[in-house]
């Protein structure tokens, strides 16, 4: 059985435009991009140890969950641009859906429940690649990242 790790986004320590100003749609791309950037690079520097070891799997996807939830709030902090904020909104939606499926994935692996591993992976997926057209909309290029595969110990 081969589970995906919900690679959504990625982090990095940016200036979040959480001031009470918007951003360019420029700026807005921009940040959002340094962001995901750095989260990629974060994400990738985890070792997921051996994949048939599932309290290893498991906490590797914990740790994922983790970045990915800073990188969720450094979005969710960004300003758009007005004509934005409904795509912006959107793109959060599906990254807490994705956030969500993610923990209910590393419990699943964790327990050896197979079943509920390929349930989070179709729901949590769909989101991921809801938000990344989102990302793509708001000019994120960065955020839009392929999921990569992983062998599960089940």
């Amino acid at each position: 059985m081969v589970f995906v790790v919900l690679a959504l986004l990625s982090a990095g320590a940016v200036a979040c435009g959480s001031g009470t100003s918007r951003l360019s749609a420029e700026e807005f791309a921009e940040q959002a991009n340094i962001a995901c950037d750095e989260t990629n690079d974060a994400i990738m520097a985890i070792n997921l140890v051996d994949a048939t070891d599932p309290d290893a799997s498991a906490g590797g996807l914990e740790r994922i969950a983790e970045i990915q939830q800073e990188l969720r709030d450094r979005l969710a902090g960004l300003r758009p641009p007005s004509d934005a904020q409904a795509v912006h909104d959107e793109w959060i939606e599906q990254i807490d859906i994705a956030l969500d499926e993610s923990t209910r994935l590393a419990d699943a692996v964790r327990s050896g429940d197979v079943a509920t591993q390929t349930d989070a992976n179709q729901v949590g997926g769909a989101a991921a690649e809801r938000a990344e057209a989102s990302a793509t909309q708001l000019g994120a290029s960065e955020c839009v990242v392929e999921s990569e595969a992983v062998p599960s110990g089940g």
